[in-house]
């Protein structure tokens, strides 16, 4: 990629002033370092438990972990790579060259959408159809595969195609001066928005198949009433309540990036409060992702130290996710 100049038109965000030009380019900072950080721990977390990596939810959710965290890196830099001539922003100091970069790899890393439908077919596989982890190594195995390689081959692609430019919030798969809308909103659909919403259509159905086993356990452990039966009823609901979660995180995440660009593809442009909800829900993907990781967690401490008030308890969540031992050394003071 060269940095030779080329003059960049403006966003088609309806972006009026300064201050909303900033609040997209520092917010997104925020949470981004934040998603980061909330990704990093669900890594220590499995990393460092030898029973965790044996498991494939666990390995799952470490992979989708990486990815989100390294996608979170090309995003804390907002508009700094794009080049100095870009018009309806603030802080642009890149070039071509950094514009791209910074393209390629949220292009590479923008693939957890994947993984939220793998782990739709994990839940209904291990609720519906009782698979071990043995039988779905294979499958996990392909799942890596395809994942991987769909990221690195599409954003190849796409600094091939010179596809990268201002988007604005990022850098990423948007028309340069001159060029045909028509194509590149083709390649914005088929390398992201197409198998995003495939993704989402394959986990919600397996999310249905799911319900409907969880329905049924349900009414045979209301007809036959035992002791047992409602216990494993029990479990089962909680796996299936954290599958829930996890699909509404995909939700959440990336259905107002889809109607922000959808609105781009219109050419009527988006008011200013969406494209800010689009950086501020797909940058927050990691502290979501880690909320339903961890409830259970939480739940735990909640029942453990029932006085102790919510932040408390979500901090003693962080601290021991951490894998730092603060408040087992204050405990053990006090108790001297």
């Amino acid at each position: 990629c060269d940095s030779t100049y080329r003059p960049h038109s403006p966003s088609t965000t309806m972006v009026n002033n300064t201050a909303q030009q900033i609040t997209l380019a520092l917010l997104p900072k925020f949470t981004s370092i934040l998603s980061f950080l909330a990704s990093s721990l669900i890594i220590r977390d499995v990393l460092h438990n030898p029973e965790k990596r044996s498991k494939v939810y666990h390995r799952t959710m470490l992979a989708l972990s990486i990815v989100i965290a390294l996608n979170m890196i090309p995003l804390f830099f907002t508009t700094w790579p794009m080049p100095k001539d870009t018009q309806g922003v603030v802080w642009a100091i890149g070039n071509d060259a950094s514009c791209t970069s910074q393209g390629f790899f949220i292009q590479a890393f923008s693939t957890a959408f994947g993984y939220y439908g793998f782990l739709s077919l994990y839940f209904c596989l291990i609720l519906r159809y009782h698979w071990s982890d043995r039988h779905l190594l294979k499958v996990e195995k392909w799942a890596h595969a395809l994942i991987i390689t769909f990221g690195l081959l599409t954003a190849i692609l796409g600094a091939v195609l010179q596809l990268y430019n201002p988007a604005g919030m990022w850098c990423w798969i948007h028309p340069a001066p001159g060029a045909s809308d028509r194509w590149v909103q083709i390649y914005q659909v088929a390398f992201f928005y197409l198998p995003l919403w495939c993704s989402f259509a394959f986990g919600g159905t397996c999310m249905v198949l799911t319900y409907k086993e969880v329905r049924e356990i349900e009414l045979r452990s209301m007809s036959h009433n035992t002791a047992m039966s409602c216990e494993a009823l029990s479990r089962t609901k909680a796996v299936a309540n954290r599958a829930y979660w996890y699909l509404g995180t995909f939700l959440f995440a990336y259905t107002l990036a889809t109607i922000n660009r959808a609105l781009e593809w219109c050419g009527n442009g988006s008011p200013f409060v969406l494209p800010f909800l689009h950086s501020m829900t797909y940058t927050c993907l990691g502290m979501t992702n880690f909320a339903v990781y961890a409830r259970p967690h939480y739940v735990r401490l909640r029942s453990d130290f029932p006085n102790e008030c919510c932040l408390r308890t979500l901090g003693r969540l962080v601290v021991e996710k951490s894998g730092i031992q603060i408040f087992h050394q204050v405990e053990n003071e006090n108790n001297l």
